[in-house]
């Protein structure tokens, strides 16, 4: 790795041709380091990538969308202390802990389980205490929240891999 400082580890992830998702199963890391702390902003909170979980490749873009967000969203609710937002595809939970750390309520939700492990951890690391997560598909999620008659104040769809079906865009 000594001639390629930007990279830190590399991971394997054989697939099988007649896989139902693109990204099935989970990597297996085979050199260098497993997890690596990454922030959106040099000074700001960090979040935690790993082989197989989504974060966003352009940190100046996604510092800049998660400024915009939140900004959008303490207008829209007058102010986010307290506010409930669930965030759907949150992959590696970068603005989720960023709304969190603005004052909201965040659950954050992504189907691959060990990307909401690593989120969960960089949450509790820095103490950020209203912040949770759960793993699955988010159409089931939404469905469970409105048997339970669960209220949120803002969903944030962050963003769709494959598109919205009409059940969850509903």
């Amino acid at each position: 790795f000594a001639s390629s400082p930007g990279v830190l580890g590399v991971a394997l992830r054989l697939q099988l041709a007649a896989a139902v998702q693109q990204l099935e199963g989970v990597p297996e890391p085979i050199a260098g380091a497993p997890v690596a702390r990454d922030r959106l902003n040099p000074a700001g909170l960090y979040h935690y990538a790993a082989p197989g979980g989504f974060v966003q490749a352009h940190r100046g873009q996604a510092a800049a969308l998660a400024e915009r967000v939140i900004a959008r969203l303490s207008a829209a609710l007058d102010g986010l202390r307290g506010r409930r937002v669930l965030e759907l595809y949150a992959g590696a939970g970068a603005l989720a802990r960023e709304l969190r750390a603005a004052g909201a309520e965040v659950r954050a939700c992504e189907r691959y389980a060990p990307a909401l492990e690593h989120a969960a951890r960089a949450a509790r690391e820095q103490g950020l205490a209203g912040f949770s997560s759960e793993s699955g598909d988010a159409e089931r999620i939404l469905a469970a929240a409105a048997r339970a008659r669960s209220r949120w104040d803002a969903v944030i769809v962050n963003p769709p891999r494959r598109g919205l079906t009409p059940p969850l865009r509903e």
